[in-house]
C-alpha cells in the first residue's frame, strides 16, 4: 500500500504545471516573494525555449513608439533579482564586522606562579630580574663607549 503512494505521489508532482499566460508570468517574476519571482522565471524560460508564439510576444514592440515594452519589463525583474542574490551573497560571505575592542594591557605575571609551571627541562630565556634591578633602572640611554668618544675628539 505504502508503495502505490509513493508511485502516486510521484506521478502528481512530476506531471507538467499548466503553462500560464505571460503576463502572470511577468507579474510572478516581478513579486516581492522571492521563491515566487524565481520559480516564475524559470517557467518563463521554459516557456520561451519551448514556445515560438511567447518568443515572439516578449520581443515584440509596441505599435505606436516602437518600444520593447514586455522586454524592459523581464529585464528589470531579471536584473533587480540578480542584485538581490549578489546581495545576499556578499553578506553570507562577508566576514561579520567586529566591533572595536578597547586594548587592554596585558596582565602583570605572578614570577613564582610562573616558575611553578615551567618545565623542569626548559632553560630560561632571559635571566631573573630582582626588585633591586627594576628599581635601579634608569630610562636614560647608556653612555658610549671610550673609543666612540675618542673619534669626537
Amino acid at each position: 500500500l505504502l508503495a502505490c503512494v509513493r508511485t502516486c505521489v510521484g506521478a502528481h508532482f512530476t506531471s507538467p504545471i499548466e503553462m500560464l499566460p505571460l503576463e502572470n508570468l511577468l507579474d510572478g517574476a516581478g513579486s516581492s516573494s522571492s521563491i515566487l519571482s524565481l520559480l516564475s522565471l524559470q517557467s518563463l524560460s521554459d516557456v520561451t525555449s519551448e514556445i515560438c508564439d511567447v518568443r515572439r510576444d516578449i520581443f515584440s514592440l509596441s505599435i505606436p513608439g516602437g518600444h520593447p515594452h514586455t522586454w524592459n519589463k523581464l529585464l528589470s525583474v531579471t536584473l533587480k533579482n540578480i542584485e538581490k542574490m549578489n546581495d545576499d551573497l556578499n553578506k553570507l560571505f562577508a566576514p561579520p564586522k567586529e566591533e572595536k575592542e578597547e586594548e587592554k594591557p596585558f596582565p602583570s605575571v605572578n614570577t613564582s606562579f610562573a616558575r611553578s609551571i615551567m618545565s623542569p627541562n626548559m632553560r630560561s630565556l632571559a635571566p631573573p630580574r630582582s626588585d633591586k634591578q627594576q628599581s635601579s633602572a634608569s630610562p636614560t640611554a647608556p653612555q658610549p663607549p671610550k673609543w666612540v668618544q675618542s673619534l669626537s675628539d
